[in-house]
Order: structure tokens, then sequence, then C-alpha cells
């Protein structure tokens, strides 16, 4: 179901548009690099709908020089009549279930099987580019109104993936935006929480990082809470734990950059600096009370 929906009024110069699909971290548990009849029919989907796709993909690459594949979890990014595709490797991975801590220091922990995999860690922060049509608009209040005067016209989108539990680190999410992206996508597998409070409280992360970025996000989680999250932090759509459905839904592309975004964790690092310098000079007047107490006898 297609709905227009509302923002609060400093959300105004926003735009729509409907031309991006999103797929979960597992939605392919294969390589897909590998799989040409795969990629065949995905082409002939994206072409014959004109529309972009992002999705989730285990991928590899060779290294001649080690004489060894490494494998990642990947994101690809695929254009119509464009018959390739873009790739991301997260970058965070989760210990134990993913990789084993120090394995490129100690090349034997790698035949350590805890049940996981053995991905290796991405190191760019991609921004996938790409243009669409869209038409104007801005908000009254909570009304959104179309300016009937303005044409449709193609504007930039900056995209980036972030896999999974990724999403828990604000300044990881903060470099995307920073690198250009003014849209924000979390696919994950939340399959690992069951049934518990898991899914929830992960789902939750993505309403922090984009009321601090003030960026639209698009979640798409395999098993896991799904939805459309406006630059405000409200779910505008979702689907339920264990649900399978298909949603759609119109966002708001904001193109400035917050005070966050732009400056970073300053005053996270500020409030420990003062912190450890409170400790120290209660410490050191501790030492010198102390000495004097001692001096005194």
């Amino acid at each position: 179901m297609a709905q227009r929906r509302r923002y609060p009024h400093h959300c105004a110069g926003v735009v729509y548009f409907r031309d991006l699909i999103v797929w979960p971290e597992t939605a392919v548990p294969f390589y897909l690099r590998a799989r040409f009849t795969a990629l065949q029919e995905i082409y002939r989907f994206l072409d014959s709908s004109r529309v972009y796709l992002l999705t989730g993909s285990p991928d590899y690459e060779y290294f001649e020089a080690e004489d060894d594949y490494h494998t990642y979890n990947a994101a690809f990014f695929f254009r119509p009549f464009e018959h390739s595709f873009e790739s991301h490797y997260k970058i965070t991975l989760v210990p134990g279930s993913e990789t084993m801590p120090f394995k490129r220091q100690f090349p034997f922990l790698r035949k350590v099987n805890v049940g996981g995999g053995d991905f290796f860690p991405g190191t760019k922060y991609t921004v996938f580019k790409f243009k669409v049509e869209v038409k104007p608009g801005k908000f009254d209040g909570e009304k959104y109104v179309e300016i009937l005067t303005a044409e449709p016209h193609k504007t930039n989108i900056g995209l980036s993936a972030i896999i999974c539990y990724e999403s828990v680190f604000p300044d990881l999410v903060r470099r995307f935006i920073s690198g250009g992206a003014n849209l924000l996508t979390i696919i994950t597998n939340d399959g690992w929480f069951g049934e518990t409070s898991g899914p929830y409280q992960h789902a939750q992360y993505a309403v922090l990082r984009a009321v601090e970025n003030r960026v639209s996000i698009i979640r798409c989680a395999n098993t896991g809470i799904s939805g459309f999250i406006s630059p405000t932090g409200k779910y505008l759509t979702r689907a339920g734990l264990n649900t399978r459905q298909n949603k759609i839904a119109e966002i708001p592309i904001v193109q400035r950059k917050t005070f966050y975004t732009r400056k970073g964790e300053w005053l996270g690092n500020f409030t420990l600096l003062m912190s450890l310098l409170f400790i120290f000079i209660k410490l050191f007047g501790y030492f010198v009370q102390m000495k004097s107490a001692g001096k005194k006898k």
C-alpha cells in the first residue's frame, strides 16, 4: 500500500521518489557474483520495472599475493539498464559470529570454528550515487503540500548501506553521511535474537541514527522489524516481527547536514575529558591532604 506521509514543519524542502527496492542482509544466501542465472533475472526485473535495487549478499575477493580468498558480508547496488553492480563491504563485524578477532595477526585463528563466518572487514564508507525524478514540496505544519508550479526534475541521491549491528555505532553511521549520503538503508538479519526483546531494541537504534543526522532510513530485516523512518525518528510504516510483507512509502530527502554530522563526537569526547580531569583533581587533592596530614603527625 502506497501512502503519503506527514512530517514536522522543519523538514521543509524535501523531495519524494519511488524508485528503490531494498532487500535484507540475508536475502541472497549465496555468492550472487558467481550466479549468472540469478544475476540475469535481477537485470531483467530491474530493466522492466525501471527501479534500483539494494540487497545483502556474501561476496569474495582473490588476493594473488596471499594465494587466498577473502570473504565479505556485502551489500550490492543495482541500476536499471546497467548489467553490473557496485558493492559495499561491512566494516564492523560481529566478533566470534562473523570473524575471529586478531586473525590477521594470528592466522591460525581462522581455523577456529565457533559456528560463525570467516568474513574480513571492509574499509570504505561507500556511497552509491544515482539520480531520480522528483516533484518538490514543503510541509505546512504536518501537511505535505506539493509545489504545483514546480516541474519534476532530477535530483542526486547518495545512498549508503548500514549492515546489521553497525547501526549501534553513531560515529560509523555519521561517516557515511559526511561522505555524501542523504539516504540510509539498514539491512539486517535479526534471526539471532529469536522472539526476545533484541529485535525491538535493535530496531530502535535506527531511530537514534535518523535523528542524529536528520536522514530518512529504510530498515529491512530478515525476521526483524522492517520499516521507513523519517528524519525526526518516526516509523512511518513498519512490518512486525516474523511477518512477511512488502512495504511502500514516500520518504523525504533532506539535503542539509546536522551539527552532529559535521562535528561528530566532540560532546562525548569533551564530557569524557572533563570526567577524567575531575577524577584527577579529586585524586590530586586527596594525596595533598594525605601528605599534609602526615606532616602534622
